[in-house]
């Protein structure tokens, strides 16, 4: 019985000799396999819908004068927890100025801005309008791959793009 411990021990000893002291090569890629697979499981992309988001028009300056009628007009959506959504790449925004009191009708397309590493923002359609003179303007936003428009820029059936309620009035005084 002595034999055999002894036998066993010496063996357990050896064994922690030759297998413990080797070093272990160290894989350096595991690193980059973690990383991969963080970039994997992001969040997937979550897309405007027009069923369940929200879109949101906004003007840098609501009064403008005719000495510089001009203002940017941002347009995006949120989800209804008030988180930004994504546009699709192909989506395309077309500003409808109307006007309230002077009859006109303009449309203008704005478009996806840069961020600042040159890539484009999605989530976001941006872009300058001007109006022609003095009156009050109500500027709405028309979504999708085109607009069906007639000779006049009036919207004819079927209308090629998502419009809703959503809107932004715009006052153009005379610069005295």
């Amino acid at each position: 019985m002595k034999i055999k411990l002894n036998y066993l021990s010496v063996l357990v000893v050896f064994l922690l000799l030759q297998f413990g002291s080797e070093e272990k090569p160290v894989n350096e890629d595991f690193g980059d396999e973690i990383n991969q697979s963080k970039q994997i499981t992001k969040k997937p992309v979550r897309y405007f819908s027009s069923l369940s988001d929200k879109v949101m028009i906004s003007v840098t300056e609501q009064t403008i004068y005719t000495n510089n009628p001009v203002t940017t007009l941002t347009y995006y959506a949120v989800d209804n927890s008030n988180k930004s959504v994504q546009f699709r790449e192909n989506d395309r925004a077309f500003v409808r100025i109307l006007g309230i009191t002077r009859l006109f009708t303009n449309n203008v397309e704005i478009f996806h801005p840069q961020k600042p590493d040159g890539s484009k923002d999605y989530a976001l359609f941006s872009g300058d309008i001007t109006f022609p003179r003095e009156g009050i303007y109500l500027v709405k936003v028309c979504l999708g791959k085109s607009i069906n428009l007639d000779s006049e820029g009036n919207k004819v059936w079927p209308f090629g793009c998502f419009e809703d309620q959503t809107s932004a009035q715009v006052n153009v005084y005379e610069k005295n």
